[in-house]
């Protein structure tokens, strides 16, 4: 690795280590199939006790690490590198699973290798559905002066709702409202801030649709890392792609539902792309049943890996 790029990697870990994270440079990302990814560096929010157990209780498809939560993963280029090179790049970050992506591309190369990574990066999100999207393209010179801003450590205050909905929509059935009140408990017990009808989080003035899943267990961000992010988006020059909310990770989310058919395929694609993890809480062993057929048939097409079906809470 040259010392110019290296000198980078330590800017982004000065930046992780003020926001309070753990990090880890050259982090492999656990292999499931074939080839393990190796991300430059990687940032970790600690998680408690009850938090990991609470986690693995549901058999949610979160690789807990020893570090905690992997919450950011970055891919540094400091100097040219190839179109297929940061093909790669773009893969990597998103297999990690990380809800916050960066590629610092260096500027001022041959080509401009910043902006030919941000043209590839919506390339990827046209063609691959999302391969880019999702992820901060920006000049890695930038990365000096980002590490020297102060940023704050100090987590977000969350004010999620308590308002829980009347009777259960879209196939939950009678069972839902004790469903509901115990998953609450839960979260709340192992330390997570709990939203019920938990919306899309898209940027405002988004032409995108606003879908809800039932409930989402999440954890408070460091107030830096937002700040961070609208440090980084500043010169609208650095393409910067949409990223969820700064001020909080949804860690795990969850549909209930007892309906068996189409409806509650579409609760899987829901899951899949509000939170890190989904929990399809099936109210019967025909919907438990139907939700792993379209599993099935939707994985070699969507990216469902993160999606379980528990069916813990049959009535």
């Amino acid at each position: 690795m040259r010392s110019a790029t290296k000198s980078l990697h330590e800017n982004v870990a000065s930046i992780g280590t003020s926001l309070g994270f753990k990090v880890v440079h050259e982090f492999a990302i656990p292999k499931l199939l074939g080839y393990g990814p190796v991300l430059d560096v990687a940032w970790f929010r600690p998680l408690t006790t009850a938090q990991r157990r609470g986690i693995e209780k549901l058999g949610a498809a979160i690789p807990v690490r020893p570090e905690g939560l992997l919450v950011a993963g970055w891919e540094v280029e400091g100097s040219d590198a190839s179109t297929r090179g940061m093909q790669a790049d773009l893969a990597n970050l998103r297999v990690s699973g990380a809800p916050f992506r960066f590629l610092a591309a260096a500027g001022g190369t041959s080509d401009n290798l910043a902006v030919r990574a941000a043209r590839l990066a919506r390339t990827q999100a046209r063609f691959f559905g999302g391969g880019g999207d999702g992820v901060a393209v920006f000049d890695a010179r930038r990365l000096p002066k980002l590490a020297a801003e102060p940023l704050s450590p100090t987590l977000a205050t969350l004010s999620p709702s308590k308002l829980r909905k009347k009777k259960g929509g879209g196939g939950e059935g009678p069972w839902a409202e004790g469903t509901r009140a115990e998953l609450r408990q839960r979260g709340e017990a192992a330390g997570f801030v709990v939203f019920e009808s938990y919306r899309s989080q898209h940027p405002a003035g988004a032409d995108l649709t606003v879908s809800e899943v039932d409930m989402v267990w999440a954890l408070p961000m460091p107030v830096g890392l937002a700040a961070l992010a609208k440090a980084i988006d500043a010169p609208r020059a650095t393409r910067f792609v949409d990223m969820p909310r700064a001020d909080h990770v949804a860690v795990v989310g969850f549909e209930l539902e007892n309906n068996d058919k189409k409806h509650a395929f579409g609760g899987l694609l829901t899951l899949a792309s509000h939170a890190m993890a989904g929990v399809f809480v099936a109210g019967n062993a025909s919907a438990a049943r139907a939700a792993r057929e379209a599993m099935t048939t939707y994985s070699a097409h969507y990216p469902l890996a993160r999606v379980t079906v528990c069916q813990e809470f049959l009535p």
